[in-house]
C-alpha cells in the first residue's frame, strides 16, 4: 500500500519536477527501509529512480536534488547512492 503511494509520489515528482514530492518520496522510503528489513533495499529502490528519469531536464532535476541534500545524508544512504550511480 505505502510502496504504491511512494511510487506515485516519485513518478509525479520526476514528471512535473516537484521538489516537495521528491523529498516526501525519499523520506518515506528511507523510513520504511530503516524500520523494515523485509522491504526492498534502499539501493535497489534508488536504482529504479535513476532509470525512471527520461529527459535530461528530469535527470538534472534529480541531480540537483541529490547534491543539495548530500551533506545531510546518513552513511548508509550515501553508500547506496555510490553503489548505484545515476546513468
Amino acid at each position: 500500500m505505502f510502496l504504491g503511494l511512494i511510487a506515485g509520489f516519485l513518478n509525479q515528482a520526476i514528471e512535473k519536477l516537484q521538489t516537495d514530492l521528491l523529498i516526501a518520496s525519499f523520506l518515506l522510503w528511507r523510513q520504511i527501509s530503516a524500520e523494515h528489513t523485509s522491504s526492498t533495499h534502499y539501493g535497489v529502490w534508488f536504482s529504479s529512480i535513476t532509470s525512471s528519469t527520461t529527459t535530461s531536464k528530469q535527470f538534472c532535476f534529480l541531480m540537483k536534488f541529490l547534491t543539495s541534500y548530500v551533506r545531510h545524508e546518513p552513511s548508509w544512504v550515501l553508500t547506496a547512492h555510490k553503489s548505484n550511480p545515476p546513468h
